[in-house]
């Protein structure tokens, strides 16, 4: 209801795969038209993967083999599955110390490509996985370790294994040993803990190769204790793939964020008072309305003194959206993050 979505009576309670899937391990792409979904799972005990094709009125499911078998069931109870931001790359990583990489065609759902990586230190388990957002590099933590990998080595990725942090044995309720990963709006990479504690560790310039990534254990303190799980979060930012011949789908004048850094500049972003300041690359355009909505879509009442300038400082940390008409008639969005 009112643009965010509803549930439509007659198209509930269908059943789209029937079949034994692993645990978890389920993510979601932009197709290169930049308005579909791919969402893929895999199929328990077999080298399977099912492939949903998500559109404004249907759902088509296809399959493809390809890559090792991968365990299921509750022998199988970690891992993660990712898409590289640009969505270019696909992992999986299985709880037995096994990760696939493989390459990932946004037009027509197909892998290829494959390479698979063993973890070291095989005792451990391998639980956590994400790309630094120019999609180079992979991490991966094993509970005791987080490496990283270099994507851009192809067939050769494994022998670019760098570890980037030991647990250092920090305890805070339990212990604080490395678990899930995620890719934040914030360009860092957030790792929970494997048992209760009330910190995250974060890797801080993941677009930097080796130690220079600034893994620092145990830097966010939470308000309370938390274990394992962190946000499945897909890159809602992706747009369409420009040149695909799968970028059919006509834009009407939107302009998509990542092309956007030439037409607008937003300041400071993150902002500690919540006071942003905007201002137009392009001269002959001006603002002719603004909104600020928050992650559920609600409307924010923000105090502008003018069309260049709007203050939240009222409203909770955390990430808004902004929406720009021009008098030219482009629209252009964003995001805000309010620390």
């Amino acid at each position: 209801a009112g643009g965010l979505g509803g549930i439509i009576a007659n198209k509930k309670n269908i059943s789209i795969i029937n079949d034994t899937l692993t645990l978890g391990r389920i993510t979601a792409c932009k197709h290169a038209n930049g308005r579909d979904w791919w969402v893929v799972v895999h199929r328990a005990n077999s080298d399977q993967y099912y492939k949903m094709l998500i559109t404004p009125d249907t759902i088509l499911t296809s399959s493809q083999s390809i890559g090792g078998v991968i365990r299921g069931g509750l022998s199988d109870v970690a891992g993660q599955a990712l898409f590289s931001p640009d969505g270019a790359k696909y992992a999986l990583l299985t709880y037995d110390t096994t990760m696939y990489v493989m390459d990932f065609d946004r037009c027509t759902g197909d892998f290829s490509n494959g390479v698979m990586v063993t973890i070291p230190d095989t005792n451990l388990a391998t639980v956590g996985c994400a790309f630094s957002p120019n999609s180079r590099f992979l991490y991966v933590s094993n509970n005791q370790h987080v490496f990283q990998f270099d994507t851009w080595a192809g067939a050769s990725m494994p022998s670019t294994k760098t570890i980037v942090a030991t647990y250092d044995g920090f305890i805070s309720g339990l212990h604080s040993t490395f678990f899930m990963m995620q890719l934040a709006p914030d360009n860092k990479i957030y790792i929970s803990t494997s048992q209760g504690t009330n910190v995250l560790h974060v890797i801080n310039d993941p677009d930097q190769p080796g130690l220079s990534c600034n893994l620092v254990q145990h830097q966010l303190r939470l308000p309370s204790y938390n274990a394992e799980a962190l946000p499945n979060a897909p890159n809602y930012d992706l747009g369409a793939l420009t040149g695909s011949v799968c970028d059919s789908l006509p834009h009407v004048g939107i302009i998509e964020l990542a092309d956007q850094q030439d037409l607008i500049s937003v300041f400071p972003n993150p902002s500690v008072t919540g006071i942003f300041y905007f201002q137009l690359n392009e001269s002959p355009d001006q603002i002719k309305n603004m909104e600020i909505l928050d992650v559920t879509g609600r409307l924010i009442d923000a105090s502008k003194k003018n069309l260049y300038e709007v203050d939240i400082s009222s409203s909770a940390g955390g990430i808004y959206f902004y929406s720009i008409q021009t008098k030219s008639g482009k629209i252009i969005k964003g995001k805000l993050v309010k620390e």
